[in-house]
């Protein structure tokens, strides 16, 4: 008796865990990519921070981050929005453009467009033709799954930089030199 009391308090610990997890998990907001489309935008919570401070640190990150922030900053409109347009290397074969919204404690990361420069019209609108990376069960084919994952990693690690360089962790200034 007294080890199945046990057994069940360890699976009710283990249940409440997963539970946790899960709910956690469900705020961590991502820009993912399906047959339907792109997420519209994430919202990411900067806490205490007002929205002037996090635009004047977006712009630290433009200039830290990009080789020629003057040619990747499109947009500029003080304390309330820029708008990048970006490619993931130096040679553009995915070419990004985001806006950035801000607003106190937030700010709203929306991509606009993903375009492949290399690639024929009207085959070079990502967001256009999404329906040729997708199966009709709504699986990416296996020959494009790589394009679909890599958009959607550079999108996510590009506002993961960016929140993170706004809330001051990870940030690649070294201070004690």
């Amino acid at each position: 008796m007294l080890h199945n009391l046990n057994l069940m308090m360890m699976t009710g610990k283990k249940l409440l865990l997963l539970f946790l997890l899960i709910s956690f998990g469900g705020y961590a907001q991502d820009i993912s990519i399906t047959k339907d489309g792109v997420t519209d935008y994430v919202v990411s919570d900067c806490e205490g921070i007002t929205k002037d401070v996090m635009y004047n640190k977006a712009i630290e990150w433009v200039n830290f981050t990009f080789k020629n922030p003057s040619e990747v900053l499109i947009a500029n409109l003080e304390n309330d929005l820029i708008r990048l347009e970006f490619s993931e290397t130096s040679t553009p074969i995915k070419k990004f453009v985001v806006e950035i919204q801000f607003r106190d404690n937030r700010y709203k990361f929306d991509p606009i467009s993903i375009m492949f420069p290399t690639v024929p019209v009207p085959s070079n609108d990502f967001l256009g033709t999404l329906d040729k990376y997708f199966k009709k069960d709504g699986s990416l084919k296996s020959r494009t799954s790589v394009t679909v994952k890599s958009v959607q990693n550079i999108l996510n690690s590009t506002n993961v930089s960016l929140k993170n360089y706004i809330n001051g962790t990870g940030n690649n200034v070294v201070d004690d030199w």
